[in-house]
């Protein structure tokens, strides 16, 4: 097919009516998945007594009372789990008795990538209503499992007291006040990383245990397809 041809192909566009409501749809998925932006913290000078604060907890904020805003997050967690390797014994399709691996991309948002079997033993498998966090990276791309999954290396699983908070400490976690919370916590100059210990001391406030917005535990890109083409 030569450029000319491509250039006067004819492109089907939808009715106006069905524009508006797509565009309508869309602006509702962008409402529940962007994230209100800050500007950058400054530069600052204070006097710190080194005795009674962490190095780096003195370096990285000028505001070290944010840290005690709220509960820990651990107090509510029952149970809590880093994943294991899932790169042995995984397959790059679904399979019959194979569960989905959730690593950090898909936690983020995109499809699974490797299905593995539960059964070797090693497993560490998140159940629906366990709350999955990244522990790579800076993003926390934290969400509430809606299925079986097996959890990668690089995931944080825990089992909450109260599932019924899973939603609402989720979209807390992938808040940008939690964001600038985890940056404290990160260790590692390549790639930073958050310890279990860590996570279980980002404070979360009272006002964050009210849900905003219901949000929908499929990948984004499998809403956008649905929204798009719907054909």
């Amino acid at each position: 097919m030569d450029v000319k041809t491509v250039i006067d192909a004819t492109v089907p566009v939808p009715p106006l009516a069905e524009l508006r409501s797509i565009a309508d749809r869309l602006r509702d998925m962008h409402a529940t998945t962007r994230i209100a932006e800050e500007e950058a913290v400054e530069t600052w000078w204070q006097t710190t007594d080194l005795r009674v604060a962490e190095w780096r907890i003195a370096l990285a904020t000028p505001n070290p009372a944010e840290l005690t805003n709220g509960e820990p997050l651990g107090d509510y967690f029952g149970e809590i789990r880093r994943g294991r390797n899932t790169r042995d014994g995984a397959l790059n399709s679904e399979a019959p008795g194979y569960l989905p691996v959730a690593d950090v991309s898909m936690l983020g948002g995109k499809p699974p990538r490797r299905w593995l079997s539960p059964d070797g033993g090693s497993a560490v498998v998140a159940e629906p209503g366990d709350l999955l966090v990244a522990a790579l990276g800076n993003q926390a791309h934290a969400r509430v499992a809606d299925r079986p999954v097996v959890a990668d290396s690089h995931v944080i699983v825990a089992r909450l007291r109260n599932r019924d908070l899973g939603p609402a400490l989720a979209q807390y976690l992938n808040s940008q006040a939690a964001y600038r919370i985890r940056q404290l916590f990160l260790t590692g100059s390549t790639i930073p990383s958050l310890s279990l210990a860590d996570l279980r001391r980002i404070p979360v406030p009272h006002d964050a245990l009210t849900l905003d917005v219901v949000p929908d535990a499929r990948p984004l890109a499998r809403r956008l397809e649905q929204v798009l083409w719907q054909s």
